[in-house]
């Protein structure tokens, strides 16, 4: 609980939290007035391979301070049948 906030959090410093606010770990603990990450993702099949693009808009839930933005895009293809 937070400080005399009346607020309630829950931290899991051991996660892996890549699925969740991005790749580029800015936001592993959420920011005293709070965290809103809007965002838009797409992702297919191309040439035997797996592709992704993620864009997020970061911003304080409470007085809507802009926090940045990110760019996300991943690539896959397997290569071999051992690797």
């Amino acid at each position: 609980m937070g400080a005399g906030t009346g607020s309630i959090s829950c931290e899991t410093p051991l996660a892996t939290l890549y699925k969740f606010n991005g790749w580029a770990d800015v936001f592993l603990n959420t920011p005293a007035d709070g965290l809103t990450d809007l965002y838009a993702s797409a992702a297919g099949k191309v040439s035997g391979g797996k592709w992704m693009v993620a864009y997020h808009e970061f911003d304080s839930d409470e007085g809507s301070t802009d926090l940045g933005s990110e760019l996300d895009i991943s690539f896959s293809k397997g290569f071999g049948k051992n690797y």
